[in-house]
């Protein structure tokens, strides 16, 4: 069970059809297989850091952000289970993730700082990207707390103060930008399934579902 007196859920991530990943405090990672409904521990090698602030998979992979070290951290798959830890960024990149907010993958990496900053990383080396200016009459980013990559097409930022998503395409250009009210609050994550056409929205109680149509 992930529900005991010494170990709580922290954070997960959907890993493919049949399985969700789950990362918790104190540090442990398990895989729910959603075909057996079985859960089981993943034996990763921790390397010298052992509290991720968020957890990504794509390609097969998981990466997990540790912003205290200036680092993303990620194990391939392989028949065996995983691949020791592996740095996405060179030791002595200089790279700075500290106060770092959220992360997203679609290839590249993007990483959300404070004050509305996102930085674009290209094979582990920083990309010249800026979030361009959203168009009047529409307001101007207010406080963004969450971002959402899907599959190279679109960069989806969570903009809680002014109760949207603002859609940007991977260069940083406005896109669009999906309203869902003001009586959503305390939201922990956002996910978007782009082919069934839904922004999932989660509070530490609730799910919602926002239609992109």
């Amino acid at each position: 069970s992930l529900v005991s007196s010494d170990r709580s859920l922290k954070l997960l991530a959907p890993f493919n059809e049949d399985q969700i990943m789950f990362y918790t405090s104190p540090p442990n990672v398990y895989s729910l297989n959603l075909t057996t409904n079985s859960l089981a521990g993943i034996a990763l090698d921790t390397g010298n850091w052992n509290n991720a602030d968020k957890i990504v998979s794509y390609a097969e992979r998981l990466y997990f952000l540790d912003s205290e070290n200036n680092q993303i951290w990620k194990y391939q798959t392989v028949p065996e289970g995983f691949t020791p830890i592996a740095p996405y960024f060179d030791p002595g990149s200089g790279v700075d993730l500290s106060g770092a907010l959220d992360f997203a993958i679609d290839g590249n990496v993007y990483t959300l700082q404070p004050n509305n900053v996102v930085k674009k990383f290209t094979g582990g080396v920083a990309a010249d990207f800026t979030l361009q200016a959203i168009p009047q009459p529409y307001k101007p980013l207010g406080n963004v707390t969450k971002i959402f990559a899907d599959n190279e097409t679109n960069l989806y930022l969570l903009d809680e103060v002014n109760n949207r998503v603002v859609v940007y395409d991977p260069d940083g250009n406005y896109l669009s930008q999906f309203i869902y009210g003001d009586g959503i609050s305390g939201i922990n994550s956002l996910n978007v399934n782009q082919e069934a056409g839904y922004i999932y929205l989660t509070t530490p109680s609730l799910v919602y579902r926002l239609p992109m149509n």
